[in-house]
């Protein structure tokens, strides 16, 4: 067994090195977590990140870099709505890069208003999933069936 990961390692090293997975656009609201990552070919590849084409200050602690195999994530653990902007990862001389939007505080006008013009609601016969922002509360999710409460 050992020895199979060590040679599926050693194909994912020989593997020319490209975006496997880009990054992804998001959309958070103040306070939550925020995870963008991308995919690389290679395990081991050397990124780089930035913020508005500026590298980011690792110093503060209010990043975290992650790196699974050949995955790449930067989380921020409690975003606010400076930490909207576009993040680029670099490696080598590929780069991706997607825009991170964070709208409001929990609780806010802006929050509870952009739930009941924007929100995503999966509906099937049974069920009704929702996103539900409550004045001081952090935002939960919610399942109801029909005739419940």
């Amino acid at each position: 067994m050992v020895e199979k990961l060590t040679e599926m390692s050693q194909e994912a090293k020989d593997l020319p090195l490209s975006f496997t997975a880009q990054l992804q656009n998001v959309e958070a609201v103040a306070g939550e977590e925020v995870d963008i990552f991308c995919e690389m070919s290679q395990i081991g590849a050397e990124v780089t990140w930035l913020k508005n084409n500026q590298p980011l200050s690792m110093a503060d602690g209010r990043y975290q870099i992650v790196n699974e195999d050949t995955t790449y994530h930067l989380i921020i653990p409690s975003v606010t709505p400076d930490d909207s902007g576009t993040y680029t990862v670099q490696v080598g001389e590929l780069q991706s890069a997607a825009e991170v939007t964070i709208h409001g505080e929990y609780g806010s006008e802006e929050v509870t208003t952009r739930f009941a013009l924007a929100s995503r609601v999966i509906s099937t016969p049974k069920f009704v999933s929702g996103r539900i922002f409550a004045r001081n509360r952090r935002p939960s999710f919610s399942h109801w069936g029909r005739g419940q409460s």
